[in-house]
This record gives structure tokens, sequence and C-alpha cells, in this order.
């Protein structure tokens, strides 16, 4: 297992934790938020992990201001897969051993800080994983370093839509009424 406070920006501090399923799975979402950030701020700047019950990272979501961007300066898709396929290696290694990579392409997420909302432009590296069908993916941000991670994402066709749980996304979050 790695070392996943490597991932955690010196600046940021534990905000909050919260327990609950992942696939059926008890997980742990730490989010943590800038040291000067007196309280939770939903859908603002901030760092948040999830983790399972035995540490293994299943998501990251790196969202910073000082990442915000114009689209023209991402990394080619080439870079993008290339930092993407080292963070794998780094975090999840078992999913390189059955990747197949869908597709490479700009994505973008957005947050709001100081009232002002921030888009936050990236390359996403979305792959499935051949041995049990399940997705996963890397965003490469502007700064050369994966800005979102999720593994183990199942996908219901039926639907057209995910089924897994979205921990690391805020408005799913205040929509299933979770608090810190």
């Amino acid at each position: 297992m790695t070392d996943i406070t490597s991932l955690i920006e010196p600046d940021f501090t534990v905000a909050g934790q919260l327990v609950g399923t992942r696939n059926e799975t008890t997980i742990r979402l730490t989010r943590y938020q800038n040291k000067g950030t007196p309280d939770i701020r939903m859908g603002g700047e901030h760092i948040s992990l999830v983790t399972d019950e035995s540490g293994h990272l299943k998501g990251l979501a790196k969202l910073l201001v000082r990442s915000a961007c114009e689209p023209g300066d991402l990394p080619s898709e080439e870079e993008a897969h290339r930092i993407a396929t080292e963070f794998f290696n780094t975090h999840a290694p078992d999913l390189l051993e059955a990747i197949e990579v869908k597709w490479i392409k700009p994505h973008t997420e957005e947050i709001t800080h100081n009232s002002k909302k921030h888009h936050l432009h990236g390359m996403k590296v979305k792959c499935k994983n051949q041995w049990n069908g399940q997705y996963f993916w890397a965003v490469v941000g502007p700064d050369k370093k994966v800005m979102v991670f999720e593994r183990d994402v199942i996908w219901d066709f039926l639907k057209a839509g995910r089924q897994t749980e979205k921990w690391l996304h805020d408005h799913w979050l205040i929509k299933k009424n979770y608090t810190y």
C-alpha cells in the first residue's frame, strides 16, 4: 500500500470525515481544506480521499483554485496517458494488469471560491478493467498532476449512468443529506 498522505498539500488539514458504503463495501471519505478555511465549504476548494477499510485508495478529488487554467493549457493525450499510468502504478497497480484505455479527452470540474466560480480543466483518461468490467479514470491537470482519480466504478447501462456511489461529488453528498 502506498502512502496517500503525499496527495495532500502541506497547507491543507482534515476538515471532516464520513463513513459509508461504496459498491457494498465500507469506505471512509476524508475531506481536507486549506488551514485558513474555518468551516466546510461544499462546492469549494478541497482535497478528498476515499479509502477502504484497509486504507487502499478508491478515489481522489484535488480541486484547487491554483489548478484553474484555460483549456488550451492542458497536457497532450500522450502526456496525460503517461501521467495517469504512473499514478495507477503508484496508487493502484492492480488496475494495470487488465487495463483497456477507452478514451482520453478534456474534462472540466467547477468549484466556487470567494463567491466566484472557477473551472478546473484537465485531460481525463478513462479506462476499463477487462477482468471485472468496472471503470476507472484519472484526470490530469495543467500542472501535470492527477486532480481526480476514481476506481471500481460500476456502470448501469439500463440507466445510462453510473451505479457506484459518488462520494467525491459535493452535489451528490448534499442530495443524499450527508454532512460532515
